[in-house]
């Protein structure tokens, strides 16, 4: 696996965990800061940066899309779970499990 695409806006984070969209066109990965980052692998510039809910921030342990591509869901380490919408590019629902 290749490693996410360099951008100004990544360089002051550290990726700690990344995923492949069922569609193969988008990465997510998600970083120390609590952000998840949406990237278009073909052209590797500009990803989304999807800001976390409130209350969230730690840094993300895990992240996985849905089957049908529109849904993505997160953890962070210290036990936050969070559901993202994909169209909306925004986070639908928190859940502390920690």
């Amino acid at each position: 696996a290749a490693a996410p695409p360099s951008s100004s806006s990544s360089s002051s984070s550290s990726f700690t965990c990344a995923a492949v969209h069922p569609d193969g066109l988008i990465l997510g990965t998600g970083c120390a800061q609590g952000q998840l980052r949406i990237w278009d692998v073909r052209t590797r510039e500009n990803p989304h940066c999807l800001e976390e809910a409130p209350g969230a921030g730690a840094a993300l342990s895990c992240l996985a899309f849905s089957e049908n591509g529109y849904l993505g869901a997160s953890g962070s380490s210290d036990g936050t779970v969070q559901l993202w919408d994909l169209r909306k590019l925004a986070s639908t629902k928190t859940a502390n499990v920690g």
